[in-house]
C-alpha cells in the first residue's frame, strides 16, 4: 500500500539520510534499483512474477542485468517495465524513470568511454605508434567506472607527491591491459 510519496523519490516515513532516497536522489540508476529491490524484499523472480502478471514482460537476467549496471533500460518496453517497478517497489512515481533520463550534457546512465586519445594528443604522434604496438585496447571497450587522485603537498605548498586511482570496466570481450595516459 502506498503512502505519501516525499521529494526525492523515498516514501513518507523513511529517514532523510535512508540509502534509497538518496541513491533516488543522486543515482546511478543500478543503484537505485538494487537498493529498492533490497529494501522490499523480492526475489528477481517474484518481480518478474508480478511484472507478468501486469501484462509486461521482462526476464530475471534482465532485471539482474539492470541493477548491476550492466545494461540500461532504454526502450519504450523497458521504460514501461521501470514505471511498474517504481509502483510494485513503492517509491514515487518518476523516480527510477529520472535516472534514465539525459544529463544536461546528453549523456544517460549507460557507461561512456572517456575522450579518444586522439582528442588528448593529435592524431599522427609517437604515443599514438607506441600504443598500437602495445596492443592496448581501444577506447570504445572500456569504460571508467570511478577515478580518485590525492594530491600530496611540501612544507612550501610544492606539489610533492600526487596519486591516482581508477578503476575500468571491460564491456568487450578479451580486454588484459589499460594504459592511462
Amino acid at each position: 500500500m502506498r503512502t505519501d510519496a516525499r521529494p526525492g523519490g523515498a516514501v513518507h516515513g523513511d529517514p532523510p539520510d535512508d540509502p534509497l532516497t538518496e541513491a533516488l536522489r543522486t543515482g546511478p540508476f543500478h543503484l537505485a534499483l538494487r537498493t529498492a529491490v533490497r529494501r522490499r524484499g523480492l526475489a528477481l523472480h517474484r518481480i518478474r512474477h508480478h511484472l507478468a502478471e501486469q501484462g509486461l514482460q521482462v526476464s530475471v537476467t534482465s532485471l539482474s542485468y539492470w541493477q548491476r549496471g550492466e545494461r540500461v533500460p532504454a526502450r519504450t518496453g523497458s521504460v514501461q517495465v521501470v514505471r511498474a517497478l517504481e509502483h510494485l517497489l513503492d517509491i514515487a512515481p518518476g523516480a527510477l524513470v529520472r535516472l534514465l533520463e539525459p544529463a544536461p550534457g546528453g549523456t544517460t546512465g549507460t557507461p561512456r568511454a572517456a575522450r579518444r586519445y586522439q582528442e588528448l594528443i593529435g592524431s599522427d604522434t609517437a604515443v599514438l605508434h607506441l600504443l598500437d604496438q602495445l596492443d592496448c585496447p581501444t577506447e570504445d571497450r572500456l569504460h571508467t567506472v570511478s577515478q580518485s587522485e590525492q594530491v600530496h603537498l611540501g612544507p612550501r605548498r610544492e606539489l610533492w607527491r600526487r596519486e591516482i586511482q581508477q578503476l575500468v570496466r571491460a564491456h568487450r570481450g578479451n580486454v588484459d591491459r589499460y594504459v592511462s595516459i
